[in-house]
Formats: C-alpha cells, structure tokens, sequence
C-alpha cells in the first residue's frame, strides 16, 4: 500500500462513518448523536492536521472552524476531508510527497531496528541519525530556512535544529531531544561506542520515527 493509499483509506474511513451517522440523525449537525459525533469530530480534526501541511488551504480551513462547537463544525470538517480525500486522489497534493518521505524514513529506521537488535548498535545508530539529519534539513527547506551558509557552506545539523526552532517549527524539548540523538550519532561515527548502549539506541530510532510523524517533511 502506498503512502497515498494509507492517507486515502484513513479519509475514506471517516467520511463514510460521517455518512452512517447523518444516516441516523433527525437533524443535519448530528447533535443528537452523542457520544459518537463529538468524537468523530476530534477524529476527522486529527485526521486533518496529520494529513495537511502548516500553511496550506486546508489546514486554514481547519483553523477556521477550530474554536467551534462539535456540533457546528463537524458538517465542515467533514467537507474538508471531503476536498482532500478528493485531491490526494487525483495526486494534486504535496502532502503526498511528504507521506513518501515518511515511508522512507521508516525504511531506514526499521533497518536501523533490525540492526539493532542482532547486537549492531553502532551502524544502527549511524543509520538513525543520518536518517535524522536528512529529515531535518528536508523540514527546514519545506519552512523557508536556508540549509546554507553565507559562505555557501552546508549547516551542520545543529545549527539547522537551532533555526527550525527559532522559527517555530518545533519547541526547545524537541530540540533538547534532537541534539541529544545527534550526539548518539556523532559517538558512533567517531567511534565512542562506549558513549551509548542498545537501549540509548532503541529509543532513539523509536524518538526518530515519532519526530518525523510528528514533523512531516
């Protein structure tokens, strides 16, 4: 299945409980459909955040409607993933390439488990933070940020981690967070192998592929 797919299927998924429920309602808001609208409704509001970009039309249209009542927004977010659904099918919306990049990602963080757990923590590790890093200068392009220096010079990662906070796209935990997997993976390309053990590295590849979900590329 690909990335378009899983994203369809989830969209599809929604709009046709959306469709059962109006099928059942006396009125067109579904507010006498309780619990099962309000939760639809915070269903197919995460759905849509996970789904869009920052920025894009319908993230805006999301934030529109955000401070609602469930009641009166549901009928509209149904109709943004309506719109969505209909896109990402006919492959006009980025966030299909950003789902790509996601599948990607995990490719590499799960030969990064794999490895892990025969006993090779050090390539692991590499694999990881590499993986990290791609993503992270990937995200900063997506929001405007320069991956160069003045000099023309490429940013090292932490300088990147340091503007993707500045710039709001993260919070400082998150960026704690980074530059501690980054220190993980310079250890090991350094060759420090004592710096870290399996378990440091098993939660990293696990932070890692969080972090991307959490921030799509």
């Amino acid at each position: 299945m690909t990335a378009a797919d899983k994203a369809l299927e989830q969209l599809d998924l929604l709009i046709g409980e959306y469709d059962r429920l109006k099928a059942r309602s006396r009125y067109e808001d579904l507010s006498d459909l309780k619990p099962e609208a309000p939760k639809l409704t915070t269903r197919l509001e995460a759905a849509l955040d996970r789904l869009t970009s920052p920025g894009s039309v319908y993230a805006k249209s999301v934030d529109s409607v955000r401070a609602r009542a469930w009641h009166l927004k549901l009928p509209e977010l149904r109709a943004i993933a309506d719109a969505l659904r209909d896109d990402i099918a006919a492959g006009w919306l980025t966030p299909v390439v950003e789902l790509a990049h996601a599948d990607t990602y995990a490719g590499y963080l799960e030969m990064a488990a794999g490895l892990n757990e025969q006993g090779y923590k050090d390539p692991a590790a590499v694999i990881a933070g590499t993986s990290l890093e791609v993503h992270m200068k990937a995200l900063a392009t997506k929001h405007g940020i320069s991956v160069q220096l003045p000099s023309g010079a490429t940013k090292k990662t932490d300088g990147v981690n340091a503007d993707l906070k500045a710039a709001g796209v993260y919070n400082g935990l998150d960026a704690k967070q980074v530059t501690a997997w980054l220190a993980i993976r310079n250890a090991a390309a350094h060759g420090n192998y004592g710096d870290y053990d399996e378990a440091a590295v098993k939660a990293m590849i696990e932070g890692v592929g969080n972090f991307t979900d959490k921030y799509p590329a």
